[in-house]
């Protein structure tokens, strides 16, 4: 994928994804933390699909598709769906190779041709959604029998999570008027690892899968970011394996992933 130079014509959504893109990318020297945490992200994502086998992938909300480049350029026929047409531009501009179909627009209500897909994925934000069954029964059709459904989100049970978790938040999910937010700031509510299994289970998925990710440490939380500025990366990614325990696992590590099939 192509490294992009800002350039004046942009709106500011398109700049806000650039930055980001650079700290989080392209650029170790500027935070390192949140650096060495997106590149550990993107490489388990990306090699995880792979190893799945899918050939066909639907990305729901694909920001400024380092993934589904990442992917594309590895062989995987992408479909790429986001809701702001700054981000899906500068996605857009960074392509080089591979096949990607792009689609601007809400998840909820375009059509999304390719359906039904090897497997469905989104990445941070289910958490963003006023209805997240809706979302996952949505989901659910655009995948095929056999297929899968992998979804990341915030760890409500994350020792410093301040978010009210999605059952304790009550009926806010259900307001009226509530408008499907777009911005870490507008985060709704976290899951914990439970409440975001059942809601798979509800849209008829089989949980085949759920783990936590990225440390406090590999997140620079409690000051531990400066660690990232004095040692390898990979003795923090070293922290990861931790996940595995159950106690620690939900406690520190910030993020979930939970990966489920479509049966019938």
């Amino acid at each position: 994928m192509k490294r992009m130079e800002p350039r004046p014509d942009w709106s500011a959504d398109t700049r806000h994804v650039y930055e980001s893109d650079l700290v989080r990318w392209w650029d170790p020297s500027l935070e390192p933390h949140y650096y060495n945490a997106y590149h550990a992200f993107g490489e388990s994502m990306v090699e995880r699909v792979m190893r799945s086998g899918a050939r066909r992938v639907l990305n729901v909300g694909c920001a400024q598709a380092t993934l589904d480049l990442l992917l594309a350029e590895r062989g995987v026929e992408m479909t790429s769906v986001e809701i702001r047409d700054g981000f899906l531009e500068y996605a857009k501009q960074r392509w080089e190779r591979g096949e990607i179909t792009w689609l601007l627009g809400d998840f909820f209500e375009m059509d999304v041709p390719g359906a039904p897909f090897d497997l469905v994925m989104s990445h941070h934000v289910i958490e963003h959604v006023a209805d997240p069954l809706a979302f996952m029964k949505r989901a659910a059709t655009m995948v095929k029998t056999g297929g899968q459904v992998l979804i990341t989100t915030p760890n409500g049970g994350y020792m410093r999570s301040k978010l009210p978790t999605f059952v304790t938040s009550g009926e806010l999910r259900r307001r009226g008027d509530f408008a499907n937010s777009k911005d870490g700031a507008d985060h709704i509510y976290a899951f914990t690892p439970g409440e975001l299994r059942k809601v798979f289970e509800d849209a008829g998925l089989r949980v085949v899968e759920t783990f936590t990710y990225e440390s406090v440490a590999m997140a620079g939380h409690l000051k531990l970011r400066y660690l990232h500025r004095v040692l390898p990366a990979g003795v923090l990614r070293a922290c990861e394996s931790l996940a595995g325990l159950p106690a620690l696992g939900t406690k520190l590590f910030a993020n979930q992933v939970v990966v489920a099939v479509k049966n019938h």
